[in-house]
């Protein structure tokens, strides 16, 4: 029996080693993960030419994002598409930051105005094939599911179409009562 216990403790101290190297740290506190893809609008600001993470913004347009100005640095990218910031994953797209405007007021000793918008270099590809089914948000709020849209869909002339999911509540909430 004793000579059970000390391959149980190596086992035991593997367990919280990798435990403590997964830990929370780059988790927002009390946030949850998020389903894959949910969220095409969140961005996730590179810095430098090691495309090291360094804050989150949110993409407004297909050619700008915006984020803390506090995130200003030299050379920034914005990755857009990701889920994972620790692997290269075939939806995303990372694009470099043309031109950095903070708020002309920010202060940065106490941080009052702290946003910046952030041109791209080119435009962010918006929706593309597999969307189907897909959320349209709205301040905050589910309006729509990504329908269909022309061949070349999500560029300029191309429009997508999108269920307007107020016209079916009555239904959606019958047919979720009803199971």
């Amino acid at each position: 029996a004793p000579r059970m216990l000390l391959p149980l403790m190596a086992l035991q101290l593997l367990a919280v080693a990798v435990a403590q190297s997964q830990t929370d740290e780059n988790k927002i506190i009390g946030g949850y993960t998020c389903i894959q893809h949910s969220q095409p609008w969140q961005a996730a600001l590179l810095a430098g030419p090691m495309h090291r993470f360094l804050c989150g913004g949110v993409l407004l347009s297909d050619r700008w994002a915006i984020t803390a100005a506090h995130c200003a640095r030299m050379i920034l990218w914005v990755a857009l598409g990701k889920h994972n910031l620790r692997r290269r994953e075939a939806t995303q797209q990372v694009l470099r930051v043309a031109r950095q405007v903070p708020h002309p007021q920010y202060n940065s000793r106490t941080h009052d105005n702290d946003l910046m918008l952030l041109r791209l270099e080119r435009p962010a590809r918006l929706g593309r094939a597999g969307d189907s089914g897909g959320p349209l948000v709205c301040g905050g709020q589910l309006q729509g599911l990504v329908s269909w849209g022309m061949e070349r869909c999500a560029q300029p002339g191309y429009p997508g179409v999108y269920t307007n999911l107020c016209k079916y509540h009555t239904w959606i909430q019958q047919t979720m009562q009803s199971k």
